[in-house]
């Protein structure tokens, strides 16, 4: 959940970072009112409009550098490394044993002002801290 003041109005603003992946993003979404999705490339400074921003392999930014910009504001960051998280990221889904799993930085969330759900922190592993 989003501080009260921060709570996305309207359409959630879900950008996708990274080749290709606001376009399965949007197949995802296909159809839901309620989610919007937009590519983003090259300048991170367009992350500060998202309410969630999902950064995919490839991603034609520099991810650190994104993440830093991000520290301590209300967007839900996602990726899809172990790394990403310890980097700052708030989410990682990551392949162990032919398995997701949830990798879930909770001191970058809290610096974000997110509350992550209990039953998400229940399967998830956890890590407290984390860059910047």
């Amino acid at each position: 959940t989003w501080p009260a003041a921060d709570v996305p109005r309207g359409a959630l603003r879900v950008c996708g970072v990274g080749a290709g992946m606001a376009a399965a993003l949007a197949r995802a979404a296909a159809g839901d009112p309620a989610v919007v999705v937009r590519p983003v490339a090259g300048d991170t400074g367009d992350l500060l409009a998202c309410d969630v921003a999902v950064f995919g392999d490839g991603a034609d930014i520099d991810v650190h550098y994104a993440l830093v910009r991000l520290a301590g504001q209300p967007v839900l960051t996602v990726g899809g490394t172990d790394a990403f998280a310890r980097d700052g990221g708030m989410i990682a889904l990551v392949t162990r044993d032919q398995h997701v799993t949830f990798v879930v930085n909770l001191g970058a969330a809290r610096r974000g002002g997110l509350q992550i759900s209990s039953r998400l922190l229940q399967i998830a592993t956890l890590l407290d801290g984390g860059a910047p």
